[in-house]
């Protein structure tokens, strides 16, 4: 028995030290920045400021409105995220065993596939005012043109799309994996007791997918944090600051600015805020499990 666990100690050491070593020692490095004020100019140290960073990320006028901003994106954009997510689940899950599966899920993977920055661009010229393809239709059609990525609602709905594009196929993924884990005996009795597909959907599928609905929702709420090129190259932040997400603004304090307090101040915001979300996941995973069990 001992040297069974003296042989697990061996194999989980160094994936335990790796851990540390690149989870741990740059979370205390950001909190320390966290708690400094630092100035330009690198012959002044720096002063301690304890709350003082996040303090003044509070009074930052553009601070508020990019997570104000965040907000709405994730409100609007999350829903739309999980609802295509699962209606991509379903005809995933309904073409599982045809020849157009692979293509289906070619296609809902797609968007994974493109790096972020090329998504940002794509989507830019997409909405271009003057040579955008949009814009084109609308053209076709009679209808006025707009000016989506430089105006006001437009720009913030330009995002909108752009992010439920790139989230919906990790949606899609995580739900149809928990389809695949339903069982079809489940599933195929409910069918010979007469339930049809809404029925199956709302009193069997939902309920036994609201674990994945939870673990998606985490991934999204990820990405929507780290949420940066999409926005910057369709809107660049503007008109104004308008439709500046939390990860502009971030990436602004850090390399425009060099505001290392401030910029560490908010990456450590979004670690207590993603630990605090994951806490109350798997608690909530926990108080079901006993209620079913």
């Amino acid at each position: 028995m001992r040297h069974a666990k003296r042989a697990g100690y061996i194999f989980v050491g160094p994936a335990t030290l790796l851990l540390l070593l690149y989870a741990l020692v740059p979370l205390l490095w950001t909190l320390y920045y966290a708690v400094y004020r630092f100035s330009p100019n690198p012959s002044v140290p720096p002063e301690f400021t304890g709350i003082g960073n996040f303090l003044d990320l509070w009074a930052d006028p553009q601070f508020r409105g990019a997570l104000l901003n965040t907000l709405l994106l994730g409100l609007i954009g999350i829903p739309l995220q999980l609802l295509l997510g699962f209606l991509a689940a379903l005809g995933l899950s309904a073409l599982d065993h045809s020849r157009w599966f692979g293509l289906l899920f070619a296609a809902v993977m797609l968007p994974i596939a493109v790096a972020p920055i090329v998504a940002g661009i794509a989507w830019w010229l997409l909405f271009n005012t003057r040579f955008g393809a949009v814009n084109g239709i609308l053209l076709r059609l009679g209808a006025p043109l707009i000016d989506w990525t430089v105006s006001m609602p437009w720009a913030l709905l330009t995002i909108v799309v752009a992010f439920v594009w790139f989230g919906t196929p990790v949606a899609a993924v995580l739900l149809y994996s928990g389809l695949t884990s339903i069982p079809r005996t489940l599933v195929e009795a409910a069918r010979v007791d007469g339930a049809t597909g809404l029925q199956l959907v709302r009193a069997i599928i939902l309920p036994l997918l609201q674990p994945f609905f939870g673990l998606s929702g985490i991934f999204l709420l990820t990405e929507l944090l780290r949420l940066y090129e999409l926005p910057f190259y369709l809107t660049q932040g503007g008109p104004g600051n308008s439709t500046v997400v939390l990860g502009i603004y971030l990436f602004k304090l850090a390399f425009n600015f060099f505001d290392l307090g401030r910029s560490a101040a908010l990456a450590l915001l979004y670690v207590i805020l993603l630990s605090l979300v994951a806490i109350g996941y798997v608690r909530l995973l926990a108080r079901t499990a006993q209620e079913t069990a």
